[in-house]
């Protein structure tokens, strides 16, 4: 079984700068422990191969099926 490898979640530092001063501009969120260990997962290849959060219906599939949608 071949396995794809861990995509890089990283920007160059001209992009860091420019996504900091977008950033400045948004919404706020304070994150909960949980959220910031799911992040921590998605960033470090813990949930590898999922790109992000699930979806409804690929949540209501691995509640169901164990699979995703």
């Amino acid at each position: 079984m071949d396995m794809a490898p861990i995509p890089e979640l990283y920007v160059s530092h001209e992009s860091s700068q420019k996504l900091k001063l977008e950033a400045a501009s948004l919404t706020s969120h304070d994150l909960t422990p949980r959220q910031i260990c799911d992040l921590e997962l998605l960033l470090n290849g813990g949930f590898n191969p999922l790109k992000g959060f699930l979806t409804e219906a690929d949540y209501d599939g691995v509640v169901e099926n164990m699979r995703l949608a």
